[in-house]
C-alpha cells in the first residue's frame, strides 16, 4: 500500500511539475531595474519649501506703479494743457489705456505663477 501512495505521490508531483508556470528568465533584472529606476526618481534630497504666492502684495506692486505713472501723467497734462486736456475724452482714453495695460501685466504674473506652480507640481509628484 505504501508504494501504491508513493507511486501516487510521485505521479501528482511530476504533473504538478510539468503544469507550474516558469517565471520568465529575465524577471530578477526587471525587478532589479525597477528597483533602480524608483530609487532615481525619489532622490535622497528633502524638496525645497513651497514658496507662498503673495497676490495682495503683487496687487498692490503693479497697481501702487500703476497709479504712480496716472499721478505723473495727469500732473503732466494738467501743467501742459491745464484743466480742458485733463478734461477732454481723449485724455480719459487715455487714463483707461494705461489702466488696462496694468492690468494685463497684473493677470500675466498671476498666469505665469500659475504655470510655474502647475510646472513644479508635475515635476515633483510627490510634493503634494
Amino acid at each position: 500500500m505504501q508504494k501504491n501512495i508513493d507511486k501516487e505521490d510521485a505521479l501528482i508531483r511530476s504533473l504538478l511539475q510539468t503544469n507550474r508556470k516558469q517565471a520568465p528568465d529575465n524577471l530578477k533584472y526587471r525587478i532589479l531595474h525597477q528597483i533602480e529606476t524608483e530609487k532615481a526618481m525619489t532622490s535622497g534630497k528633502p524638496l525645497p519649501a513651497k514658496a507662498q504666492r503673495n497676490v495682495v502684495r503683487e496687487f498692490v506692486t503693479i497697481f501702487g506703479i500703476m497709479y504712480a505713472a496716472l499721478a505723473l501723467l495727469i500732473g503732466a497734462a494738467y501743467l501742459t494743457g491745464g484743466s480742458p486736456l485733463v478734461q477732454s475724452p481723449q485724455f480719459f482714453w487715455t487714463i483707461l489705456l494705461v489702466a488696462f495695460i496694468f492690468s494685463m501685466i497684473w493677470l500675466i504674473a498671476g498666469l505665469d505663477a500659475f504655470l510655474h506652480e502647475r510646472y513644479r507640481n508635475r515635476s515633483h509628484p510627490s510634493a503634494h
